[in-house]
C-alpha cells in the first residue's frame, strides 16, 4: 500500500498545486493551458518513467494486472459506445 502511495501521492500533489494556484489566483487565466501541457507532457511522463525504470519487469509484465486493466479498459469502452449509440438520432 505504501508504494502505491509513494507513486500516486506526487501526481495527486502536483494536480492540487495546480488547483490552488488557479483557485487563489496566483496565476493568470491565460497560464493554465501552459501548466496543463506542462503537467501533461513533461511531468507525468517522467514521473512514469522513473517508476517504471526502478520497477523490477517481473512486476511490470504482472498478469493478473494485465487482465485486469484488460477487462476495465473493455468495460469502458463497452459503456462508451452503448451509450454514443444510444443517443444516435436514426
Amino acid at each position: 500500500m505504501q508504494q502505491i502511495f509513494l507513486v500516486i501521492f506526487p501526481f495527486f500533489v502536483l494536480v492540487l498545486c495546480g488547483y490552488m494556484a488557479a483557485r487563489l489566483r496566483v496565476l493568470q487565466l491565460d497560464a493554465i493551458p501552459g501548466l496543463n501541457g506542462f503537467v501533461l507532457y513533461f511531468a507525468l511522463p517522467c514521473m512514469l518513467y522513473r517508476f517504471g525504470a526502478n520497477t523490477p519487469i517481473g512486476t511490470l509484465l504482472d498478469g493478473g494486472l494485465f487482465l485486469t486493466y484488460l477487462c476495465c479498459a473493455l468495460v469502458l469502452v463497452s459503456l462508451t459506445i452503448a451509450i454514443t449509440c444510444r443517443d444516435r438520432v436514426g
